[in-house]
Formats: C-alpha cells, sequence, structure tokens
C-alpha cells in the first residue's frame, strides 16, 4: 500500500501549520503556499457570496492569505482546540471585517500572496443558487476539496501499480453514478471476471474510505471527531 507522502498534497494540514510559523521565511512560505492552493477556492466562493463582486472577492482572498503569513495568523491555530475548516473560516471572517470597515484590501507588502483566480469565475458560474448561505457554501467546497484529494491519491496509487484504467473504470462507482458501467461489461473490457471485478470495486471502496479519514483526521482536534466530521461533510456534498 502506498503512502500518504505520494499523494498530491504530502503534508498534513497541522504540519503544514508549522511550517507557516517556522522562522525560515522560504519555508513558511512555501507552507502558506501549498495551504493557500488547497483551499484558496473553498474561501472564495464564501467571500464571493458574501460581498457579491468577482474583483472584490479576489481581492480579499488574496488579501487574507498575504495577511495569515504577514501576521502569523496560524500561530494561533491548535490542533487540540477545534477543526481546522472552523478556525480557517473564523479568521476569514475577521478579515473581511476589517476590510468591509476600511473599504480597502490590507496592505500586502513583501509577503504577497500571488494567487492565480483564471479559473474562479467559471468554477462560481457552475455553483448553485442554494445554499444561500456563504458558510454553507464554503463547507460544501472544503468537502469536495477533501474529496478531491483522495481521488487524486488514489489515482496516483493505482497509476504506480499499473492499474490506472481499473481505478478510471471504477470511480464512476463509489460515487453513485448512474453512467457507471456494470460489473460484467468492465471484466470484458479488461478481460477480468465479473467477481474479480466486482472485489476489486469493494478494495477501492475500502481504499477510498482509509484515504478520506485520514485526510479528514488531519483537520479535527481529537481523532474520535473525524466519524462527525465525515457525516457532516457527506451530509453538504448530498
Amino acid at each position: 500500500m502506498e503512502s500518504r507522502s505520494v499523494g498530491a498534497f504530502p503534508s498534513s494540514h497541522w504540519s503544514l501549520i508549522a511550517q507557516v510559523g517556522d522562522i525560515d521565511p522560504a519555508r513558511a512560505r512555501g507552507a502558506l503556499v501549498e495551504l493557500c492552493q488547497r483551499y484558496w477556492y473553498p474561501l472564495y466562493v464564501f467571500v464571493r457570496r458574501e460581498v457579491g463582486s468577482a474583483h472584490e472577492a479576489e481581492d480579499v482572498t488574496q488579501g487574507f492569505f498575504s495577511h495569515i503569513l504577514e501576521h502569523s495568523i496560524l500561530k494561533g491555530a491548535d490542533q487540540n482546540r477545534g477543526r481546522f475548516r472552523s478556525y480557517l473560516m473564523s479568521c476569514c471572517k475577521n478579515y473581511l471585517a476589517n476590510h468591509r470597515r476600511s473599504a480597502r484590501a490590507a496592505k500586502r507588502g513583501g509577503h504577497a500572496i500571488i494567487m492565480d483566480f483564471s479559473s474562479a469565475a467559471s468554477r462560481y458560474a457552475l455553483e448553485p443558487v442554494d445554499p444561500v448561505d456563504a458558510e454553507l457554501l464554503y463547507l460544501r467546497r472544503w468537502a469536495f476539496t477533501l474529496l478531491d484529494e483522495t481521488f487524486t491519491a488514489l489515482e496516483k496509487e493505482y497509476r504506480s501499480q499499473g492499474r490506472s484504467e481499473l481505478m478510471a473504470l471504477l470511480k464512476p462507482t463509489l460515487s453513485g453514478d448512474v453512467e457507471a458501467q456494470p460489473y460484467a461489461e468492465i471484466g470484458k473490457r479488461l478481460s477480468m471476471s465479473e467477481n474479480a471485478v466486482k472485489k476489486a470495486a469493494q478494495r477501492l471502496r475500502a481504499r477510498f474510505g482509509e484515504e478520506l479519514r485520514s485526510r479528514v483526521q488531519d483537520t479535527v482536534d481529537d481523532p474520535n471527531d473525524a466519524a462527525d466530521e465525515m457525516r457532516d461533510l457527506f451530509a453538504v456534498v448530498r
């Protein structure tokens, strides 16, 4: 079984947060850039729903991540004091409130984080009108980000084992996609028995659950809370 270290996002949330507070500016910036790449879009959709303007949402989102680095905001994140997504949301709310009071983005200085918003507008256009609540939309995007990370890690794992086609054909079965091919058809395509394909699908579901739980555990204060967090995330995805 391949280690999580080879996934698309190899560092855990908390190890990245620790690095953001590193005395080495390059190391701190690198960790923040990774966090930024990981979660800029969930925060962007929250801010966009709150402010309405695409330009202002981009400005606030970029300014927020720069603010985190400049003021070492994530040093206040404590793995024993709650869920990381809630802490990040609280920080973003405070930043947005200050932004509104000042009616301008915070100064970014030498700590500016350059973000690519080229896909933001097209992605946001696909977001549902409901839920209207910006926080619920943020939670949905957070959930989809974790799911995407999990799929990416498993795709890399299966590719390293020379089973990319099997993964591609079985992936729709994980989400209950109505277009998922029957096991018998997949078996014919891959020269496998229907029973072998069924077992492969069971193993994939098990690996998916393991990988997702591992990633969710990185975001909660207590590993025992992972099950509750997964229920919350799947609830908003549905």
